[in-house]
């Protein structure tokens, strides 16, 4: 498998022998493609499971009603482009909306909190894996981070009807025949 590194060598190679300039290329993501597709769904009484809309890895859209405690998140479907390593991974929150830390601190999730508060403020600040994904074969589940942290074991990604809407993009890595491919995850709540 060629590194990025080789591919974006491989362009510089070709676009000097061609007589091009980098700035006349167009914009190339070199990083390597892992997922071919992931389907999330959600629910609120870990019974009826429903789809969240998105497109592939990104895009994911769930409306929140402050008036449901929890939104539970799984995975639907996942389509590897190469078998995935059983394992643990974890995602860690990488771009939040505007007025992200003051949410958290009006629930005492501040530096220097002690409890919940202290393992979410870690994750908060992307210190800790906000969520894991964890593969077994062909079985894989979203496991909340907090939870995880706080020794609950696997318990399903849950999210707050009255969390802070926005736009959030979570980044890890995953592993398929001993090589790690980063993945971001974007999900919008609104």
């Amino acid at each position: 498998m060629k590194s990025t590194k080789a591919i974006g060598l491989i362009v510089l190679i070709l676009a000097s022998t061609a007589g091009l300039s980098l700035a006349t290329l167009p914009n190339v993501n070199a990083a390597p493609r892992f997922l071919k597709q992931l389907k999330l769904m959600s629910t609120t009484d870990l019974t009826l499971w429903s789809h969240i809309p998105g497109n592939e890895i990104s895009d994911f859209k769930l409306k929140l009603d402050p008036n449901i405690p929890w939104y539970y998140i799984d995975v639907m479907s996942l389509k590897p482009l190469k078998p995935i390593d059983d394992g643990f991974y974890g995602f860690y929150i990488t771009s939040h909306p505007d007025g992200y830390f003051e949410y958290w601190a009006t629930r005492g999730v501040v530096f220097g909190a002690l409890g919940w508060q202290g393992a979410m403020w870690d994750i908060i600040n992307g210190n800790s894996p906000i969520f894991y994904l964890k593969v077994d074969g062909t079985t894989y589940m979203v496991v909340d981070g907090l939870q995880y942290a706080l020794g609950l074991g696997y318990q399903h990604l849950r999210v707050d009807g009255t969390y802070l809407l926005g736009t959030y993009s979570f980044t890890g890595s995953i592993a398929g025949s001993s090589i790690s491919y980063p993945t971001t995850i974007q999900i919008k709540f609104k």
